[in-house]
């Protein structure tokens, strides 16, 4: 029997998943390493890197890349070890690609959240709790 992934099974490697706000807007959640990823996401990490990976990052391994998702049409979270929560570092700068954005909300399980990603500059743990 295939044992199901924790976060350590992540420790220290890149990992983005996404998640729909109750607008039906998209967030990216850029793990970076280390953090909380819900186990929802967990099991069904495959298909969400699946999708992570089709983005077009020009500035990808610099700052610069939390523009390229903004620019794709994301809100764009990044884990804040010091403060233990996801803080927005950029909002969308065009609506997502439709065909993108139909593929992301079929991943099975996909993290969807009662508040909107424009009001919220962080997001916690407790509220990453599905």
């Amino acid at each position: 029997m295939e044992q199901e992934p924790s976060m350590d099974d992540f420790w220290g490697m890149e990992f983005d998943w996404f998640a729909t706000d109750a607008t039906g807007d998209i967030g990216i959640f850029c793990f970076g390493g280390y953090g909380f990823i819900p186990k929802e996401v967990l099991l069904h990490h495959e298909t969400h890197s699946k999708y992570a990976n089709q983005i077009p990052l020009p500035h990808f391994g610099s700052l610069l890349v939390w523009h390229d998702y903004a620019e794709f049409g994301f809100y764009v979270y990044d884990w804040n070890e010091e403060k233990r929560l996801y803080t927005r570092l950029a909002e969308p700068a065009q609506p997502l690609d439709v065909p993108l954005k139909k593929n992301i909300l079929q991943i099975e399980r996909l993290p969807s959240f009662t508040y909107n990603f424009q009001d919220k500059p962080a997001v916690s743990i407790a509220e990453l709790t599905l």
